[in-house]
């Protein structure tokens, strides 16, 4: 399933949604109910054991004629039932995009990282006193026993783009509260 994302301006016949079938090989608009959320860019969604896609915040593409702006909306379609909602926005992050978002194994999604109106969101945590640079646009993947997030790469803006130090960081989530593992 393909969900949002940048298109060129030119582009007609614009689909929020496409799936793919991976044993005919072909491509297909997908058709929702509800207020189908804008086309946004710059976002993680991710979809739960329950057939819910969750959508947090975002670009809105500034293809659509509006000045590009974040978007603070948390999107749920309901893969089942093809509907759309939204859902509390009570004590949720700032709006962002280039966040990296991981379903953990108790179902809860966690939202790392990303871009605040040209800011990049620290990570909020240190490596042996030193706290990796905050970042956005980079890659987050569970360890082999899911109880480690290793992220990889990405941006920090602060004082200009550059690549985020360091590279490579892990998460420990087996510790409470979770903790940066030190990659000597």
């Amino acid at each position: 399933m393909i969900f949002g994302g940048e298109i060129e301006s030119n582009c007609s016949g614009y689909q929020l949604i496409y799936t793919f079938d991976t044993q005919k090989l072909t491509w297909k608009p997908f058709t929702t109910n509800g207020i189908q959320p804008p086309r946004k860019e710059s976002i993680s969604p991710i979809i739960n054991s329950f057939e819910k896609l969750f959508s947090f915040g975002g670009w809105m593409a500034p293809e659509t004629g509006a000045a590009q702006a974040q978007y603070l909306y948390l999107d749920i379609l309901d893969i089942i039932g093809l509907n759309w909602s939204n859902d509390s926005l009570l004590n949720a992050p700032t709006a962002r995009g280039g966040y990296a978002s991981i379903l953990l194994p108790n179902d809860t999604i966690l939202y790392l990282g990303g871009w605040s109106f040209g800011l990049t969101i620290e990570l909020n945590a240190s490596i042996n006193d030193v706290v990796p640079e905050g970042r956005g646009h980079f890659t987050a993947v569970f360890g082999l026993n899911k109880d480690r997030l290793i992220i990889y790469g990405g941006e920090c803006s602060v004082p200009s783009i550059h690549d985020a130090q360091p590279s490579l960081a892990v998460l420990n989530l087996s510790s409470k509260p979770f903790a940066w593992i030190s990659q000597k």
